[in-house]
């Protein structure tokens, strides 16, 4: 005898592939992965996850292609995410992809007194019009508003 539940959760999982199988055969391009699950304490409910890693041109084609629900939702990690939503034979299905957020640059504060100051002493140093500069004065001027910026010391 099977143990209690598995005979439900068996015939879940055996509908979940057909399922999966229809899903992959119909979709292009194919996801990264596809998950199905069926917990013991749910024996009766079964699902389809399937995730596109960066890729949120295959979530649009999806959409067009199977239809269902796509809604842009934000993770806890301030990261945000697309979800397509929908059911095939009715098996709930979700594909996803990741949006991919570089972490955000720490934000300086330019002292603007200082940058003047450089630029008058450059001023009376190679000339009151910057646009008569030599292009070595040019590029010397701007690497050093570059290393002030970036903390620097001069």
């Amino acid at each position: 005898m099977i143990a209690n539940g598995m005979d439900q959760r068996h015939t879940q999982y055996v509908a979940a592939l057909a399922a999966a199988s229809r899903l992959l055969a119909t979709i292009s391009p194919q996801p990264t992965s596809i998950e199905i699950s069926c917990h013991t304490y749910s024996p009766d409910e079964v699902d389809i996850r399937g995730y596109a890693h960066l890729d949120l041109a295959a979530l649009r084609v999806w959409h067009s292609q199977l239809g269902g629900e796509l809604t842009l939702k934000p993770r806890s990690d301030g990261r945000e995410y697309w979800e397509l939503v929908l059911s095939i034979a009715d098996i709930p299905v979700v594909l996803w992809t990741l949006l991919d957020r570089p972490e955000p640059l720490p934000v300086r504060v330019i002292d603007e007194s200082a940058e003047t100051a450089v630029m008058e002493r450059w001023m009376r140093e190679h000339g009151d019009d910057p646009t008569d500069w030599a292009p070595d004065v040019h590029k010397a001027y701007a690497a050093t508003i570059a290393h002030m910026r970036s903390g620097g010391e001069l």
